[in-house]
């Protein structure tokens, strides 16, 4: 008998080493994502989602430093009134790549008029797996988001050979 246990989400639609198909990848915690913004100036960060399925944004303060951008009446408007930030987080997990990505260009545009956001996959997730059964080396093994559920069983060592496929 062979058990595999999945700790976490993981996508078994994409294999390891090939980009993610971003209407596909679905973002859970701890994907982290490169967030392009392009402009009148261009600026690339790296963020990360969340324990609680969030990621943080920079905010208009921290934006315009960043891109070095005047303040618009409306934006002086904003920040007076919540100076707190409107920008900072935004959840993504659960949303595909794509979906996210039009997402954080939505939150941005609401300040910035001309810039464009665009969310890559920098780096996927790492979930845990607990390969149990027949297999040479059962445990726990740590894998990419987008590998799949026939990486869990290479990295145990394959099937035993007493193990009963058939089953």
């Amino acid at each position: 008998m062979l058990a595999v246990l999945v700790v976490g989400q993981f996508d078994l639609k994409n294999p390891p080493g090939v980009e993610v198909d971003p209407a596909a990848y679905v973002l859970g915690p701890g994907d982290v994502l490169q967030v392009v913004l392009t402009g009148r100036s261009s600026f690339t960060t790296a963020v990360s989602v969340d324990y609680n399925g969030y990621v943080d944004l920079m905010g208009p303060g921290e934006l315009m430093t960043k891109l070095a951008l005047p303040k618009t009446p409306t934006l002086s408007k904003r920040l007076k009134e919540q100076p707190q930030v409107l920008l900072k987080k935004v959840k993504v997990a659960g949303l595909s790549l794509d979906s996210a990505s039009k997402l954080i260009s939505e939150v941005y545009k609401r300040f910035y008029k001309g810039i464009v956001a665009k969310a890559y996959l920098l780096k996927p997730r790492t979930v845990f797996v607990n390969v149990t059964g027949q297999v040479a080396a059962p445990g726990f093994y740590a894998l990419s988001g987008i590998q799949r559920l026939t990486d869990a069983l290479v990295a145990a060592g394959g099937v035993s050979g007493d193990a009963d496929l058939t089953k």
